[in-house]
C-alpha cells in the first residue's frame, strides 16, 4: 500500500469514527451535526423558498420626491428529513435603491416553514424583490437550486 492510499484510508476512517457516536446515540437512524450541518447516513436537508409576498402601502411624498411603504414577507420551508442549523436567510431589494436584510435562523426541523418580514420605504421606481434561503451556503442541501424566488415590483 503506498502513502496515498494509507492517507486515503486513515482520512476515511476519521470520518467513520466521528460518525459513530451520532450514530450509537439514535440507534443507528441517520442524523445531522448542527455544528458543522453536515448529514450522515440518507438524512437530507432541503431548505425551500416557499414564498415571498410584496404589499405596497401608503405613499409619502416630501417636498422633492414621493416614496412608497412596502412590505416583504418571505417563508423558507425545510423540505427535506433532518433539521437544518445556523444558517441565514436574506430578503434583498434591487433598483433605484438597494437593501438587505438578514435573518439569522437557529434550527428548522423538517416540515416547518419559517417567515420573515421587513419594511422599506422606497422611492418611485422599478425593482426586483428577491428571498434567499441559506444566503451564505451554510448547510448542505440535497437540492441548492430552489432556494431562491423573485418577484418584479413597481412604484407608484
Amino acid at each position: 500500500m503506498n502513502w496515498s492510499s494509507r492517507s486515503s484510508l486513515v482520512a476515511a476512517l476519521f470520518v467513520a469514527v466521528l460518525a459513530l457516536p451520532a450514530l450509537a446515540q439514535t440507534g443507528g437512524a441517520s442524523v445531522a451535526n448542527p455544528e458543522s450541518g453536515m448529514a450522515f447516513g440518507n438524512s437530507t436537508v432541503d431548505l425551500l423558498a416557499y414564498s415571498l409576498s410584496v404589499k405596497k402601502g401608503k405613499t409619502i411624498c416630501g417636498p422633492v420626491n414621493c416614496e412608497r411603504v412596502v412590505s416583504v414577507t418571505f417563508s423558507v420551508k425545510n423540505v427535506g428529513n433532518t433539521t437544518a442549523y445556523n444558517f441565514t436567510d436574506q430578503i434583498n431589494v434591487t433598483g433605484p435603491e438597494m437593501h438587505a436584510s438578514n435573518f439569522a435562523v437557529g434550527s428548522l426541523a423538517p416540515g416547518i416553514t419559517v417567515s420573515h418580514s421587513q419594511t422599506y420605504l422606497l422611492e418611485y421606481g422599478n425593482y426586483t424583490v428577491t428571498g434567499i434561503a441559506d444566503i451564505f451556503n451554510d448547510v448542505l442541501e440535497s437540492d441548492e437550486t430552489n432556494n431562491i424566488a423573485s418577484k418584479p415590483l413597481s412604484l407608484p
